[in-house]
């Protein structure tokens, strides 16, 4: 664990503590933050980075940190647990999860134990004795929200008390964790994770495209309709291929006639290729020939085609 993840592990916390996100869902004025760097705890060789049954209480009490975090957790009730805690007391273990979200709900939920709160049953509360994902874990009531505040006295916990509880924008969101304290920003969306809130980020997908001039402000490979393909050749006689736009998710092939007349129309020929090949196996007339243009698309729309020698756009008929 560094300690650039937990500081951001414990965002997270502090926002599913500190928000309403349903009825009877307590919005606490707590936050977290470390009170220290990252350390290392036990020595090389110990084993008790996987904690076998009976182990647990060594671990805990080790006086390095108040979180000690291990490999693989075996105590505490059984194999496969993330974590555990004394209740009412001092020390903790867990074990890292892939998401800073679930950690940070995961370290909240031990700090409530050592702060003196049992299990609720209920899988939206931080409390519950399991870890959900999605959109559970995240409330607390208005009694759990107090023992934060004024936890047991065995946890050698000492909260500072910074000053009244406030919401001055009424989101049910304490201002000590608003990212828009000023303005309503109910969910606290943040898409990007930088701690800028979607109503506020001008960058909400963190592609270095502003989301005025970003037709999907929350995509960070999308931000404009692509050009049209280039390199048009053929790799064999009936394969054609071309190098796509970096926003091309996909391409259409259109195909239009040569001689005896050249007209310059193209037609709908293989629409929605993944790749930058097409298979092109039709041959024309005996004095005829066949000429291929390929745009790219994506969410955004169609490129065009291209423009023909005097600069005029070449004209063509949509894929369906």
């Amino acid at each position: 664990m560094t300690d650039e993840r937990l500081d951001e592990a414990l965002h997270f916390g502090s926002l599913r503590a500190g928000r309403s996100d349903f009825g009877g869902d307590y919005a606490c004025c707590v936050t977290y933050s470390r009170a220290n760097d990252e350390r290392t705890f036990g020595q090389p060789g110990d084993g008790l980075d996987i904690v076998d049954p009976g182990e647990g209480g060594t671990v805990m009490n080790d006086r390095t940190a108040r979180f000690k975090v291990v490999r693989v957790i075996n105590d505490c009730g059984g194999a496969g647990v993330i974590g555990c805690a004394w209740v009412g007391g001092w020390g903790i273990m867990v074990v890292r999860l892939g998401s800073a979200s679930d950690e940070g709900a995961l370290w909240v939920h031990e700090y409530g134990h050592n702060a003196g709160l049992c299990h609720d049953g209920d899988p939206r509360f931080i409390m519950n004795g399991t870890l959900w994902g999605g959109g559970f874990n995240n409330g607390l009531y208005e009694y759990q929200c107090k023992q934060f505040r004024f936890p047991a006295g065995g946890s050698e916990m000492i909260p500072e008390i910074t000053g009244p509880c406030t919401d001055g924008d009424g989101d049910e969101v304490q201002d000590g964790i608003d990212n828009r304290p000023s303005a309503a920003n109910a969910d606290q969306a943040d898409f990007d994770t930088d701690r800028v809130g979607d109503l506020c980020d001008a960058d909400d997908d963190n592609d270095g495209i502003d989301d005025g001039a970003d037709c999907r402000p929350f995509n960070a490979s999308i931000w404009s309709e692509p050009m049209p393909a280039s390199d048009v050749s053929w790799n064999t006689k009936t394969e054609l291929a071309w190098t796509s736009d970096s926003q091309a998710t996909t391409s259409n092939v259109y195909r239009g006639t040569l001689g005896p007349e050249f007209h310059g129309d193209s037609a709908c020929d293989n629409a929605d290729v993944s790749g930058d090949v097409s298979e092109q196996p039709e041959e024309p007339p005996l004095g005829e020939g066949f000429h291929y243009l390929v745009s790219g698309e994506n969410e955004c729309g169609e490129s065009g085609l291209g423009s023909d020698s005097k600069g005029d756009p070449w004209a063509f008929e949509a894929c369906p």
